[in-house]
């Protein structure tokens, strides 16, 4: 499985790194450069995971370029404030939303398991509800 992340934030891409281990993914990291995602998915992904606010650039802008360079990979936003999306994705529509802080432990196969690609739907191997 290949999963892209971009976030600004060293943090998240190693909760991220820690979260794709944990179901034996392999993942490629970019930060905030959207020539960069766009030039790592010359091999395709399953997935890219994609701050919101990627340092002075929005994400939902790199997710459109995205969709421009001819790419359909399911993009899964990670933000702080899940609601500042309300009105501002217009025609464009993303595999899904999570909201920050995140489960490291049910983030990878909750959202894996919500845009249908295997290995998803795990959810907390602890016993708690998935993310969603």
């Amino acid at each position: 499985m290949r999963i892209l992340a971009c976030d600004d934030d060293p943090a998240i891409r190693k909760l991220l790194a820690i979260a794709v281990g944990r179901i034996g993914g392999h993942t490629t990291y970019v930060t905030d450069d959207p020539a960069d995602l766009i030039d790592a998915l010359a091999t395709p992904a399953d997935v890219v995971f994609l701050d919101l606010n990627v340092g002075a650039v929005s994400g939902l802008d790199i997710g459109r370029r995205i969709r421009q360079a001819g790419h359909s990979v399911p993009i899964v936003f990670l933000t702080g404030s899940p609601e500042s999306l309300i009105g501002r994705l217009g025609s464009f529509a993303p595999a899904g939303v999570v909201g920050k802080p995140f489960d490291v432990r049910t983030l990878v196969p909750d959202a894996m398991a919500s845009i249908g690609l295997a290995g998803g739907g795990q959810g907390d191997p602890y016993g708690g509800p998935p993310i969603g």
